[in-house]
């Protein structure tokens, strides 16, 4: 009985996602409520020991409609760019100038919500993050670098370039020279 005038208390004061944790801890196993104007689903487990597992989820039709609403894919680079913060902005357009000039007949796009250059297909895309800049030259790219790739984060179709190092933009127009020879050949 201690613990649960512990949680009450400390239920009064604390608030997540609109409940304070002793509404949340005390729920019933699956409940269904509007939470920030959006209905999430609440379910507690049990764990034995005093330990109970809180999960909230949204709900998926939910989840598409706030997506859709708070995330507007930019119409072209350019607005992509301008989402980015000035440090960002540089490294994006090093990328982009590197690409542009290894491969001017490419068209610029945005495809899959991120800045892409098409030539007889989708040649590469590239995007900021917080602690890197993604590279994307599809997997046969990855695989014809991998030795050149062995000091970053990479996996079968994306390369992590850290914001902390110099972009190597030597590899990056290798890469792309690669890629614009394998779309030409299709």
């Amino acid at each position: 009985m201690l613990h649960i005038r512990y949680l009450n208390q400390l239920g009064d004061q604390l608030v997540y996602r609109g409940l304070t944790l002793a509404e949340v801890l005390f729920r019933r196993t699956s409940d269904t409520r509007a939470v920030d104007g959006v209905d999430s689903s609440c379910v507690c487990y049990f764990l034995g020991g005093g330990v109970m597992l809180v999960h909230y989820r949204v709900l998926s039709e939910e989840r598409k409609r706030v997506t859709a609403m708070n995330r507007k894919v930019p119409k072209d680079i350019d607005e992509y760019l301008e989402r980015h913060s000035n440090e960002d902005q540089r490294l994006l357009r090093q990328i982009r100038a590197t690409i542009h000039n290894v491969a001017p007949e490419a068209t610029e796009k945005i495809s899959y919500g991120i800045p892409t250059f098409f030539l007889n297909g989708n040649l590469v895309h590239f995007a900021a993050f917080a602690n890197h800049i993604g590279f994307y030259p599809t997997s046969s790219g990855i695989a014809a670098f991998k030795k050149q790739l062995g000091r970053y984060k990479w996996s079968k179709g994306a390369v992590q370039f850290p914001k902390a190092k110099p972009l190597p933009l030597a590899l990056v127009t290798k890469i792309v020279k690669f890629r614009v020879k394998e779309n030409l050949n299709k």
